[in-house]
Parts: structure tokens; C-alpha cells; sequence
């Protein structure tokens, strides 16, 4: 069964998912600088660690009249082609692996009348949710002088993109005017502290500048691990309990006709287990030849942070579970873990059977 790996975001009340192949960077909504000429749905250029990106918002590429920024929304940045273009979402969901028999590729548009389908390639129907499927080439392919703008223009990592450095282009300052009327004084600090986080170069971070990233709960702690193993996110469906087995194994899933063990990380972790029957969610990881569902209580977030944002895991922690993690990070106002589940899994105490 032919499948691919979509990231699944929100804009209004309507869901779209892309090609994570795609997917480069995510980060949530900066203080950008609008350019005259550009192409309408091109709402400005953001100095993205010393090279100029391209903002699109999708409401005014698929042909919507477009909505206030605001905090919340966020930017995707995908690439095609060497072209890279960020794209001003609500809110990113998840990521899902979807089969191409859920795909309708040519559906009846009727229902989507308001959206250019000249940028759709399909709809998906996954648990009785329709996500619109975008077509990514479509989607990044822009006139000439945008694409001179990601590709011919780079700037000091720590300068203020201005009105003499994209000579003969002179940068309209109205951000807020144009795209935010509403914005606070708070907001404009949190847009423009987001812009200068964005300029700093390679040399200021650490060597993997960002970490992308699957925010879940485990109890009433935040765990994260890293998005490069996360396969899709799912609902529980029925668990078939498998006998005499650890007690950090669930129960097997059927998973669109493949038998997944689903792994809870809490006796692990030394966390409280809890009820079992309350399982309601699962990350689905994919480890070399391993592929297992890991149950978690809600998934949050999928986000990049920044390395130098990790600190060292606590010293209270015991030691038997330090191996298996990577560090704390501030998240909302408590803090996440990053949890190696590589190393958790590479465990030959832990090794998921299928046949057990």
C-alpha cells in the first residue's frame, strides 16, 4: 500500500496537509517587512539567518481574503526546487502517514468552492476528518522576482533587513498597519523578538540549530522526541492485550492492516501508570526496522526548538532513566523533556516483538 508522510496544519476551520518531504523549518509568526512589486500573495521578506525568505499567506495564495496575523499563527517553510518560501499558517496539527487509497485525486470541488484548486491535489478522508491536500508545486512556484529574492539576496546575519538592501526595492515598515491592526504593544515586542531570534547566524547557535520536534503529555509532564522517528499520530483504536508480556507492552493495534505493538513508556520512565483502559492516543516511531506505537495521554505540539534552549537533564532525576534523556527545555509555562527513544529502544530488554 502506497503512503506518504503529511504535515497536517489549520487555517481557519479548514485542514491542509504537505509533504513533510518538504518541510524545512517551522517556526511561529515574526515580525516581517513588506515589499512593494511583489506578487499578491507575497505579504513581505523576513532575514532568515542572513538569507532573505519570501512570506506567503495562504488565504491570499489560495484566493481567500486574508485574515489578521496574529501570535498564534505560524510559518512552514518548504522548499521545492531550491526555492525556499515561508507560509503563514493558524496552527500547526500533526503528522499523519496517509494511505493513497484515502485519497480522492479528483474529488468534487462543489464542497471547496471558495478555494483555488488549481493548488490542490487532493482531499484526504482520515477518521472522519477531511484534510485538503496541497499541490506543493504548485503551491511555491512563483514569478521570476520572487524567486531572484530566495535565491540572489543575502544579508548579514544581525542586520535589519532596510530600504538599502534590496536596492532598487524600497521596504514598506507597516507590518502592523497592513497585517495587524489589532496588535498590542506585547504583541509587537513578541513579533519583533521572533524576528531577531530568526537573524542569528549559524556560528551564534549550536550545531543543530533546530530541533524539530513531537510535544506529548505523560501524566502531567510534557515529553518530546524528535520528529525525524515520528511516522503519524493517531487515535487508539481497539487493543488487543498480548499475554505474559512486560508490563511496558500494551497490546497490539491493526494499523490499516498492519499489526503494530503498542509500548507505554511510563514503567520505563518510572512515571505512574495509570489505567490502561484511558489509552486514547499514540505516537506511531518508526527505528531502523522497528515501527511501534507509543501510547501517550494528549499530543500537544509539533514544533522546533532551538538546541542552546536544552539544558541538562535535572540532577534529581534518577539515574537509571538518565541514558535515556537528552535534556529540558522551557515549554509553555512548565518545562518538556526530550526523550531518546533510539537508545530506549535499542534496549534488548526493550526490543518490541512483534510475535511475543
Amino acid at each position: 500500500m502506497k503512503e506518504k508522510s503529511y504535515l497536517i496544519f489549520r487555517l481557519h476551520d479548514l485542514l491542509y496537509g504537505i509533504e513533510t518531504s518538504l518541510v524545512k523549518e517551522i517556526f511561529q509568526l515574526p515580525e516581517i517587512s513588506p515589499i512593494p512589486e511583489a506578487p499578491p500573495d507575497i505579504i513581505g521578506i523576513l532575514n532568515l539567518r542572513g538569507t532573505i525568505l519570501p512570506i506567503m499567506h495562504l488565504d491570499r495564495r489560495l484566493g481567500q481574503p486574508i485574515q489578521e496575523c496574529t501570535p498564534s499563527d505560524s510559518v512552514i517553510v518548504i522548499e521545492w526546487h531550491m526555492i525556499q518560501v515561508g507560509i503563514v499558517i493558524n496552527e500547526v496539527l500533526d503528522v499523519q502517514t496517509i494511505p493513497n487509497t484515502f485519497i480522492e485525486t479528483e474529488p468534487d470541488y462543489g464542497r471547496e468552492k471558495h478555494i483555488n484548486t488549481a493548488f490542490i491535489s487532493g482531499i484526504a478522508t482520515v477518521a472522519d476528518k477531511t484534510i485538503i491536500l496541497l499541490n506543493s508545486e504548485a503551491l511555491i512556484r512563483h514569478p521570476n522576482e520572487v524567486a531572484m529574492l530566495a535565491w540572489g539576496t543575502e544579508v548579514e546575519p544581525e542586520a535589519e533587513i532596510d530600504s538599502e538592501t534590496l536596492q532598487p526595492e524600497k521596504i514598506l515598515r507597516n507590518f502592523y498597519e497592513l497585517y495587524s491592526p489589532q496588535a498590542t504593544t506585547k504583541d509587537k515586542r513578541i513579533f519583533r523578538q521572533r524576528a531577531e531570534g530568526l537573524r542569528k547566524s549559524l556560528e551564534d547557535l549550536s550545531a543543530t540549530v533546530t530541533l524539530p520536534l513531537t510535544v506529548f503529555s505523560l501524566g502531567e509532564e510534557y515529553f518530546a522526541f524528535d520528529l525525524e522517528i515520528v511516522k503519524e499520530l493517531i487515535d487508539i483504536p481497539h487493543i488487543t492485550p498480548i499475554p505474559c508480556c512486560p508490563d511496558y507492552i500494551v497490546g497490539n493495534i491493526n494499523l490499516r492492516g498492519q499489526i503494530v505493538t503498542l509500548v507505554d513508556l511510563r514503567p520505563i520512565l518510572q512515571l505512574e501508570t495509570g489505567n490502561r483502559d484511558n489509552h486514547k492516543q499514540a505516537i506511531v516511531v518508526e527505528i531502523d526496522d522497528i515501527k511501534a506505537g507509543i501510547v501517550v495521554d494528549e499530543i500537544f505540539d509539533v514544533l522546533y526548538l532551538d538546541q542552546e534552549q536544552f539544558s541538562s537533564t535535572p540532577i534529581a532525576v534518577a539515574s537509571s532513566i538518565k541514558p535515556y534523556l537528552k535534556g529540558t527545555a522551557p515549554y509553555k509555562s512548565t518545562m518538556l523533556t526530550r526523550i531518546d527513544l533510539v537508545r530506549i529502544m535499542a534496549e534488548d530488554r526493550l526490543l518490541v516483538n512483534q510475535n511475543i
